[in-house]
């Protein structure tokens, strides 16, 4: 269970921190019955954003999600994992596209920074990569780290958002 207060603090911190407003469309990307769709629609419209809902029988096509991109100037994915991010990137021809995309949140896997260099290519240099990490019993996400276009390897998974505690423990439980 998630108290309301977990998901308001974490939608707060998303609102405020990547300045999502009534300019921006949000595309959803995860199913409605996962927990990232809180993110995904309750986030944006609370600040007034727009956001695009691809159909489920075209959930799962790379395609379809980057010709929603394109064709409703999607400004900012929420929620995406690396490797449907990955494919996605896959998918753009040669050169990047034209694009309104400026952030891009990741979460559920973990992060190659190969990624982020392929979503520079695809999508411009002007997009924001994001990881973000923690189990859905932590609301959402836990932490966050802006990926920089220099790193190497995996990105770490950063920052507590804030009001949140994180402890790391050694192969002891210490």
């Amino acid at each position: 269970m998630h108290s309301h207060r977990g998901v308001v603090n974490y939608l707060s911190f998303l609102t405020r921190h990547y300045a999502i407003t009534c300019a921006d469309t949000i595309l959803n990307i995860t199913g409605l019955a996962f927990d990232p769709c809180v993110r995904d629609l309750f986030g944006p419209l609370a600040a007034g954003a727009r956001v695009i809902i691809v159909p489920n029988e075209q959930a799962k096509e790379p395609g379809r999600y980057l010709s929603a991109i394109r064709e409703r100037s999607v400004t900012k994915l929420l929620s995406i994992t690396p490797s449907f991010l990955r494919g996605l990137c896959e998918t753009v021809p040669a050169g990047p596209i034209t694009s309104s995309l400026n952030t891009i949140l990741t979460s559920g896997e973990p992060l190659e920074a190969s990624v982020c260099e392929q979503v520079h290519k695809a999508f411009g240099r002007q997009v924001t990569v994001v990881n973000q990490y923690g189990p859905s019993e932590c609301t959402m996400a836990s932490t966050w780290f802006k990926a920089d276009a220099q790193q190497e390897g995996r990105v770490p998974i950063g920052r507590p958002v804030p009001n949140v505690r994180v402890y790391v423990l050694g192969q002891h439980l210490e």
